[in-house]
């Protein structure tokens, strides 16, 4: 599955890592930190991909997102709701770790019109929270 991780925090590094380790031949990655995307290269070789320029700063992002199965958002909070958009409009699926303020479900006509799947807040809180949540009402 081609497959890019938007940002190598804590967060996004370390599913770059369990993806690698579970299956995933390639990942592309972009992270604006070219120390983190060298330590990155240098861990992980050729079995990851640099995507040199954000697809935010681009007219069109949807049409770079579109070349993606699957987009993960480990950007700050500030970036990930353009990213989600542009990935409702490219119609591929993207999970989020971010917490989001905006209303994500304004994304929903998009992604029905292009079959994309945006699965938001799913990093440590919100997200791991939410699980903590839901199994305690079982």
């Amino acid at each position: 599955m081609k497959t890019l991780i938007m940002g190598l925090g804590r967060q996004g590094y370390r599913i770059l890592e369990l993806l690698l380790e579970n299956g995933f031949d390639s990942v592309t990655v972009y992270d604006r930190s070219k120390e983190v995307v060298t330590q990155a290269e240098k861990q992980f070789g050729n079995r990851i991909h640099v995507l040199e320029r954000s697809p935010l700063g681009k007219n069109a992002p949807e049409i770079v997102l579109s070349s993606f199965e699957l987009l993960i958002d480990a950007l700050p909070s500030i970036w990930s709701y353009p990213l989600l958009q542009a990935a409702a409009k490219a119609g591929i699926r993207a999970v989020s770790v971010s917490f989001l303020e905006e209303d994500f479900m304004v994304l929903d006509d998009d992604a029905k019109e292009t079959g994309a799947l945006i699965v938001p807040d799913c990093g440590a809180a919100p997200g791991f929270s939410h699980l903590l949540a839901g199994y305690s009402v079982r």
